[in-house]
């Protein structure tokens, strides 16, 4: 691909602050706003779930039942997907 270009497995999440940003292989970007507790409000339209587990990992759930699983990456602030499932575990 030349510059400027991605696909539509370009996902990753980026944390700063508090807040967890989605970077989308559409080019954009997502903003989960930090609660006190922990939880995450989602952005304004979206069906999706963050959810940030004990080891530091997180979860999203998308409106379709399909789950990422993204963990840290060297060099930080990097989160990627590590491993997908759809409703059905597959």
């Amino acid at each position: 691909m030349g510059f400027g270009w991605t696909h539509s497995y370009n996902l990753f999440l980026t944390i700063y602050r508090m807040d967890v940003f989605k970077h989308g292989g559409n080019g954009r970007t997502r903003k989960f706003d930090s609660n006190p507790d922990g939880s995450y409000d989602l952005p304004e339209g979206t069906a999706e779930t963050l959810v940030k587990n004990p080891a530091g990992t997180f979860d999203m759930t998308l409106k379709n039942g399909t789950v990422y699983h993204f963990e840290k990456l060297d060099p930080p602030p990097f989160l990627m997907p590590f491993r997908q499932s759809d409703p059905f575990g597959l």
